[in-house]
């Protein structure tokens, strides 16, 4: 609550309030509407041409998950239409800290990955080929799994900040069903936890098969997301033209 807190220029406990919230967006290059909900209010961060239409939509519904219901989404979806936007969602998961977490052994080779190695795991791998966690300047930690010299799977963690650092899993397509999701999520999450900091993860509501691999790491669903996307960068998606 405090990380997203400080990207949405509110207080922490906004999100344990008995009323939703609207704030302006700090930056022009902020989306035209973001939410977010963990169970109570809903934060809404939005640019000046929808605060009024927003601030309306937010006190109207009650606060909660259900604010994310398919019918109030029809409500945002259609006013976003009249500026050429579309609807994002999703949700964040965070680590049961009680949960016992072995890395089952699949028969592939393993190595983690420093931030000042990254170079030599970005030069084993296509960098096309990962568009969901390809090591950038912000990756801190990575796991990676072998077949031979070839990069099967890999898990990354970019520190968002000094205490919480935001991971993603990747498996080439010939290389899933393999149990390798779970085991380098598991593994990378040790790592993460036992340096004192706190991983997360976030995936689109139909990514099945991110948020099984998630939950059965020990995670747990923490919150849920909202924002919109312009008319240019939603085609790209579509098309496949975005890796990130």
């Amino acid at each position: 609550m405090q990380y997203f807190a400080e990207k949405y220029a509110c207080h922490a406990d906004d999100f344990l309030a008995e009323k939703n919230k609207v704030v302006l967006a700090r930056e022009p290059s902020d989306p035209l509407v973001s939410m977010r909900c963990f169970g109570h209010a809903a934060v809404a961060k939005v640019q000046p041409q929808l605060y009024d239409w927003c601030a309306d939509f937010a006190a109207k519904h009650p606060v909660g998950f259900r604010i994310f219901d398919g019918l109030r989404f029809g409500e945002v979806a259609k006013e976003l239409a009249k500026h050429g936007h579309y609807i994002s969602s999703g949700q964040g998961a965070l680590p049961d800290m009680n949960f016992k977490r072995a890395v089952p052994d699949t028969g592939f080779r393993t190595r983690v990955f420093e931030r000042g190695e990254m170079g030599g795991l970005c030069g084993q791998i296509d960098a096309a080929a990962w568009p969901m966690c390809e090591p950038s300047e912000t990756t801190a930690l990575a796991v990676a799994a072998f077949d031979g010299n070839k990069v099967a799977a890999m898990a990354v963690a970019d520190d968002d900040t000094d205490r919480l650092y935001r991971i993603g899993i990747e498996v080439q397509p010939a290389y899933r069903n393999k149990g390798l999701a779970a085991a380098l999520t598991a593994e990378l999450t040790n790592l993460i936890l036992g340096r004192g900091r706190i991983p997360f993860a976030t995936f689109a509501w139909s990514n099945i098969a991110s948020k099984t691999t998630a939950f059965k790491c020990g995670y747990f669903p923490a919150w849920t997301s909202m924002e919109s996307t312009d008319g240019e960068w939603a085609k790209r998606i579509i098309n496949g033209q975005l890796h990130d």
